[in-house]
């Protein structure tokens, strides 16, 4: 008998193409053979029984007896007898939230009011199924448990204190800083294990074995891009698996259950999502609500089959100090990923390739120390980048974005800097000359009056005239002292 994943497939293949779909319900005494025909001509609505299969195969349950039951009185109803259908899936679970769905699509089917009598097209059926219900493959069973029967266990993972098993991690950085790259160079490490290509900070602990890793990305080519960084890092292609070109993307929103049967193959230790916002079109990724409804199911899915996800994101332009708020839209990305680490160019250094990885957040242990890398043109093909591991670092992801602000020069500083300039002497000089340089380089003569009240407030700056009528001459002069102005 096929898988649940592998029969809902089937399923939904039969809808577009027409053909009869025939599978068992083995209840260990007797086995029953269902056949599914979406053209049928008899008096069974096979639209009401695929929207029941598949509402169940979909969320990875295999037939039962009671299923076989509740196809029977799916029979009960006349063919196209919608409202009868809506109030018997009441009594089911999910059954209130598949009879609003039908209740809001009332008006695709032609229907003026729900007891219309009306058979919807199995095809529409199954577009609303993929829209609504596509991620309720990750089952969402509810177990209450007291805390002393809980077992405790050390966490998991793929890069010990950096990249946890089994959870969420976040990749963020500016464009070109060398997030993807990176994210390849982990894959590599994945793909072959690392007793042949160690971590650059696990050298005493146990080796990780081979792996397969599943890199989906739409802004790199994998034949002209991903695939030639992956083979110069190192990686065992044969466990690399991506999505081809020539098909459509997978959306995370609709179709986790795509992802879901992929890794259900097994083997899988990694997954890359470059970049994640490709994934999820059409939510707010500024709105938290929208952002976790996409990401807390693709945790349970990293969960479940035990691997690790890496999502990467871009930084926003605005500056801030703490590097936990510079992610591109909510702070639901930064909240529900149990680990993020941070891509910048190091600080402080004279190597244009040399980049520094700092850990943002790590909720399953303590932050591990900041790691550089670097990136040059690799000698067989100066197009693809070579990777080298350097050393620890001594420097925080906040540090790392942190900006050193010059001081605001106003132009009374200006003036100030100029006149002090001009009476390093000690001599007194007309100020006339002084105030026409000023004004050269766009200042004014009451921002001029204004420094040098200042001067002779903070250093006992002396004034006198000469002359008298239009040929009066106002002369200033500093007083000599031990240290310059």
């Amino acid at each position: 008998m096929p898988s649940p994943s592998e029969l809902g497939q089937r399923l939904l293949s039969s809808v577009r193409t027409g053909d009869d779909v025939e599978f068992c319900y083995d209840s260990g005494v007797t086995a029953e053979t269902f056949q599914f025909a979406p053209a049928g001509e008899d008096d069974v609505d096979h639209s009401k029984v695929f929207t029941y299969l598949c509402r169940q195969l979909l969320r990875g349950k295999s037939p039962t007896d009671e299923d076989l039951k509740t196809l029977h009185n799916f029979e009960r109803y006349a063919p196209g007898d919608l409202a009868g259908y809506v109030e018997m899936l009441r009594t089911h679970e999910l059954g209130g939230r598949l009879s609003s769905i039908f209740l809001r699509q009332r008006r695709e089917f032609g229907m003026k009011s729900v007891a219309d009598q009306v058979r919807p097209h199995p095809e529409q059926v199954a577009q609303i199924l993929l829209e609504e219900l596509g991620q309720l493959n990750v089952a969402r069973t509810r177990r209450w448990i007291r805390g002393d029967k809980v077992k405790a266990v050390h966490p998991k993972w793929l890069w010990h204190r950096h990249i946890p098993e089994g959870k969420l991690t976040i990749f963020q950085g500016d464009p070109e800083v060398g997030k993807s790259i990176l994210a390849l160079k982990v894959a590599a490490h994945v793909s072959v294990g690392t007793k042949k290509m160690p971590w650059p900070t696990d050298s005493n602990r146990k080796s990780l074995e081979p792996g397969k890793v599943l890199v989906l990305t739409l802004e790199d080519n994998l034949d002209d891009t991903v695939i030639p960084r992956f083979t110069e890092f190192g990686g065992d292609l044969t466990n690399f698996i991506g999505l081809h070109a020539d098909g459509p993307g997978i959306d995370l929103t609709k179709e986790l259950y795509e992802v879901d049967s992929k890794l259900g193959e097994g083997g899988y230790k990694l997954m890359v999502l470059d970049s994640i916002d490709d994934f999820v079109p059409g939510i707010d990724s500024y709105k938290a609500s929208d952002v976790r409804a996409v990401l807390i199911p693709l945790a349970q899915l990293a969960a479940k089959h035990n691997i690790a996800v890496i999502g990467l994101k871009h930084l926003r332009k605005s500056e801030t100090s703490k590097a936990i708020y510079r992610g591109l839209g909510s702070i639901a990305w930064a909240a529900v990923a149990r680990a993020m680490l941070l891509v910048e160019y190091s600080k402080d250094c004279d190597d244009p390739g040399e980049r520094t990885m700092a850990c943002v957040k790590m909720s399953v242990g303590l932050k591990p120390a900041s790691w550089a890398f670097r990136l040059e043109p690799s000698k067989s093909d100066p197009d693809v980048p070579s990777f080298e591991w350097l050393d620890e670092r001594d420097v925080t992801a906040n540090e790392l974005l942190t900006v050193e602000k010059k001081p605001r020069v106003t132009k009374v500083d200006q003036a100030i800097s100029l006149l002090c300039e001009e009476l390093e002497d000690h001599k007194w000089h007309e100020s006339a000359p002084i105030l026409t340089k000023f004004e050269e380089n766009g200042g004014s003569q009451p921002t001029f009056s204004r420094a040098w009240s200042s001067i002779k407030e903070e250093f006992g700056g002396e004034e006198k005239w000469k002359g008298s009528g239009k040929d009066k001459q106002t002369l200033y002069r500093l007083p000599k002292r031990d240290q310059p102005y």
